[in-house]
């Protein structure tokens, strides 16, 4: 009896195909994308493939994906990768591949074009989606240039009643370390008197001082 259901198995997979293949059906094998990387993107939407992008993010020291990184960045993979083109041009993709860039050269891992990370996050900080503007200061806490501070400080002035954005914008801001980004959120908590005793805030402020200390 065994042996009859397995005839029978072999029998429907051999129908199966032949129907397949005199129906005018083709098999296409997906595009070879140029890295393993590519790949796994190319198969991924845009919110997996930010997840997959916080995982190497997580395992920064043992990367190595880099260059495929930085070549994602540029755009510089099969143009068939249709859904790799389209996830690497969505700004929910872009800028944290931004932020992750911008981490990678200044570690010292590699040299790269950080300004260009810097004005992407600029066109987008002005965004009418919550989630871009924060992801836009944080890929602008990466910089110590007093502009990208002031863009910073601009959103939060722009977002007043957003805590995502308030929040992002008073921790990267607190977490730099230096007198004038210091004087940057001093001055931004004295127009908002609500948030100078807000827990949350004061919890940032606490936790920015003691990293600010070591």
């Amino acid at each position: 009896m065994e042996n009859i259901f397995k005839h029978r198995a072999l029998t429907s997979k051999i129908l199966i195909l032949h129907i397949l293949l005199t129906s005018g059906c083709t098999f296409v094998s997906p595009p070879d994308c140029g890295t393993r990387l590519f790949n796994e993107l190319n198969r991924m939407t845009v919110q997996e493939a930010k997840v997959h992008l916080n995982d190497l993010q997580a395992n920064m020291g043992h990367m190595h994906a880099l260059d495929s990184l930085e070549s994602l960045w540029n755009g510089e993979f099969n143009k068939e990768c249709t859904q790799l083109e389209r996830v690497s041009s969505d700004p929910l993709f872009r800028l944290p591949l931004a932020s992750l860039l911008a981490q990678v050269h200044n570690n010292g891992f590699m040299e790269l074009p950080v300004d260009e990370f810097y004005a992407y996050a600029n066109s987008n900080i002005n965004s009418d989606q919550t989630i871009i503007v924060a992801e836009s200061i944080t890929v602008l806490s990466f910089s110590n240039e007093t502009e990208a501070k002031k863009m910073i400080l601009r959103a939060m002035q722009n977002n007043s009643g957003n805590r995502l954005i308030i929040d992002t914008g008073i921790l990267f801001l607190s977490r730099k370390c230096d007198s004038e980004s210091d004087e940057f959120v001093a001055n931004y908590l004295m127009e908002q008197p609500d948030l100078q005793k807000d827990q949350r805030i004061l919890g940032y402020l606490e936790s920015s001082k003691e990293k600010c200390s070591r």
